[in-house]
């Protein structure tokens, strides 16, 4: 059993068994549960079926504690089977932490429960859904599990060709994130479109090797080289061709990309390129960006995002990354007083200058019109100098560039 980060404590069916990495040799046969303390809001934990005379390897990460609170539609034993079905949507994409199934149970017969399921039926189809009267209460009313992440599906009736739909909701927002599937008995395999939904979620952050890279015939050609990247201290120009990054030949972008997530945050990388008929290699060390989320993206899984983000927050490389995106979220949901409470206000450490701390002020910035202190607001975007704002919005998060002009 491995984690990350390592050398944290691992429980099995309650017991105390070490601390990661661990290899245990004598267990019995049946379900377990395994729990694995990350540190994070809820750590990592599963019910692992272990098989005699076969080996086990488990990968324990930061994930979201996901409750599953069933299915609601006119008929109640096909939304039973419903529920069995969409239960085993959520085990088979890895990226969740589940209650046990008779915790689970327990959860889905509550009275505030069925509640919010009689109200998806009795509602359906209206816009907008009134979800406060029943979100605003729900989660004080399911203490057994720590979670800030819950979804409940309707199903949608086949007879009329009515999609199902399948809602996500952050404790503390009572805007849900909806996907919409197939209408009648969900299939017993996740279908594409969850699945695509889901993976649209980004990384945190990535390493930055300061050029501009589009593939050109077969090869990685630089078309720009920024200023204040870390490849402007090589003799690297623009219609140059990256050939090699840590030795190994790239022919794409998407090869290179690879390879930067490959790599950690602290190292120095070996660069190769190509000018004309001569190659050199160049040693460099890459800088840490965040990846920034799209916002007031109304197909964007934000409430997902955020459960996402908090486990992230803690680990020290990504921290900042994902307290800014914590911060987009809650912007994209209307929820500015959180932004900067639950995000922005969290950032520490930052230089005076540069680009995360350019794309830092000028978020707070934003968030502080939302909330209408236009002074406020005026001070932060004072920070960042003018020349400054274009490679703030295009190097940390194209989807926020229309917010420069329209909102600021």
């Amino acid at each position: 059993l491995t984690s990350k980060p390592s050398g944290v404590p691992v429980y099995i069916d309650n017991e105390a068994r070490g601390r990661t990495p661990l290899q245990l040799d004598k267990i019995c046969p049946g379900k377990h549960r395994i729990r694995v303390d990350l540190g994070s809001y809820s750590g990592w934990s599963e019910t692992v079926d272990i098989e005699e005379e076969k080996i086990c390897k488990i990968h324990a990460f930061p994930r979201p504690t996901l409750i599953f609170l069933g299915c609601a539609g006119p008929d109640l034993n096909l939304a039973d089977d419903a529920t069995r079905r969409i239960d085993d949507w959520f085990k088979q994409t890895g990226l969740f932490n589940m209650p046990d199934d008779d915790t689970a149970g327990k959860i889905r017969v509550k009275p505030s429960v069925a509640a919010l399921k009689e109200m998806l039926v009795t509602v359906a189809g209206e816009e907008p859904m009134p979800w406060e009267d029943i979100l605003e209460t729900l989660p004080a009313s399911i203490p057994e599990v720590d979670s800030r992440l819950m979804a409940v599906a309707e199903i949608g009736d086949p007879r009329e060709d009515i999609p199902g739909s399948l809602y996500f909701f952050h404790t503390g927002q009572l805007k849900p994130d909806r996907i919409p599937f197939a209408p009648g008995l969900p299939a017993e395999k996740i279908p594409d479109n969850i699945v695509k939904t889901i993976d649209a979620i980004p990384s945190i952050a990535r390493l930055w090797l300061g050029m501009t890279l589009i593939d050109y015939n077969g090869r990685i050609m630089i078309i720009e080289i920024d200023n204040d990247g870390p490849a402007v201290f090589t003799n690297t120009k623009p219609g140059d061709f990256l050939t090699h990054f840590n030795g190994v030949q790239i022919n794409t972008y998407v090869e290179l990309k690879k390879l930067l997530e490959d790599t950690r945050i602290s190292e120095t990388v070996q660069i190769t390129v190509k000018h004309s008929s001569e190659s050199k290699t160049y040693t460099l060390r890459c800088q840490w960006s965040p990846i920034m989320y799209p916002i007031q993206d109304t197909n964007f899984l934000y409430n997902y995002a955020l459960a996402w983000l908090e486990e992230r927050s803690f680990l020290p490389a990504t921290r900042t990354a994902a307290l800014l995106n914590i911060g987009i979220c809650y912007l994209a949901l209307n929820d500015p007083k959180n932004a900067l409470s639950k995000g922005f206000s969290l950032i520490e450490s930052l230089d005076d200058k540069g680009i995360t701390k350019d794309t830092l002020n000028y978020l707070i910035a934003l968030t502080y019109k939302k909330m209408g202190y236009r002074e406020q607001s005026e001070d932060y975007l004072k920070k960042i100098p003018k020349d400054t704002n274009a490679r703030v919005i295009d190097i940390n998060g194209p989807m926020l560039h229309p917010l420069l002009s329209s909102d600021l």
